[in-house]
């Protein structure tokens, strides 16, 4: 048996977020081999799941680039959080920055700052998900954070990254 990996946005989907048939065609021709086919992304496992409906089969999914590893039925058997206590920092640095809009992605949960911006509202409609609104001091409830996607205009993530706070 083989595993084939493959990376969703710019290689398993197009520009239309469209797995093209002949790709489609080659994944389950390998997995009616007996081979594994296992979808590799930063997304979340949610966001990955609108693509994967496309070629029809189940299959285990590497989430947050590697950080969150399901299996075929959607069971989690691998999770690699980052340190609570350093992403709700980051997040508390962040949450006062008019410019930019916070995301956090716990397990299936994607939750935002600021749900109404341009960049969010481009992200649903690319991911075909709603991110739930939640306030700072729900952070503190979460048990896990596996990513935290900071949006907002070039200039400012720039300037961001060059400071000590976001490092």
């Amino acid at each position: 048996m083989r595993i084939i990996f493959s990376d969703i946005d710019g290689t398993l989907i197009n520009d239309k977020l469209e797995i093209l048939p002949r790709t489609k065609e080659s994944i389950l021709k390998e997995v009616k081999k007996g081979n594994l086919f296992v979808p590799v992304s930063a997304r979340s496992p949610l966001a990955m799941q609108t693509v994967i409906k496309q070629l029809g089969i189940k299959c285990p999914l590497s989430a947050f680039n590697g950080a969150l590893i399901l299996n075929e039925e959607g069971v989690q058997i691998y999770s690699k959080p980052l340190p609570l206590a350093e992403a709700r920092e980051i997040v508390k640095e962040l949450n006062d920055l008019t410019s930019i809009t916070w995301n956090i992605y716990s397990g299936l949960s994607w939750l935002t700052q600021k749900p109404k911006t341009q960049a969010l509202l481009a992200e649903e409609k690319i991911v075909k998900l709603r991110a739930k609104a939640i306030d700072i001091s729900e952070i503190e409830n979460l048990k896990c954070i596996h990513k935290v996607l900071v949006m907002g205009p070039k200039n400012i993530l720039d300037e961001l990254l060059k400071t000590e706070t976001v490092k």
